[in-house]
């Protein structure tokens, strides 16, 4: 089928199980500026309160393993979308963006759960 697909922690159908609330988040984004641009499509699952992520999956026709394996370490280490948002990340036009889409995910994870008031 020539995609990717990758999953590491809690699963959002595992989330009915979780003793605390979680939260969702998806984003897409392209894989680089100039290698093919393929799109990556991506979800994070996080402890609702403290942010703590529990799980992500991400698919594409780009190689996201590497990418994966950021999230499984970040599981691993207890870290919340806040550090994630913040991670840096090599950034070279042809293989990347500007912008990695675990850091997407981090920010998305926090936009979510913004209170507008």
């Amino acid at each position: 089928m020539d995609y990717y697909i990758a999953s590491t922690g809690l699963t959002e159908a595992e989330g009915l199980f979780y003793a605390k609330p979680i939260s969702v988040t998806h984003v897409q984004q392209k894989s680089s500026l100039f290698s093919g641009s393929e799109t990556i499509w991506g979800k994070i699952i996080f402890e609702k309160d403290t942010h703590k992520i529990l799980g992500a999956q991400l698919v594409s026709k780009a190689n996201i393993l590497e990418k994966i394996n950021t999230l499984a370490l970040g599981i691993q280490m207890g870290q919340t979308l806040e550090v994630f948002y913040q991670k840096d990340f090599l950034y070279h036009p042809y293989y990347s963006n500007r912008i990695d889409i675990t850091n997407q995910l981090g920010f998305a994870g926090l936009w979510s759960e913004a209170d507008e008031n």
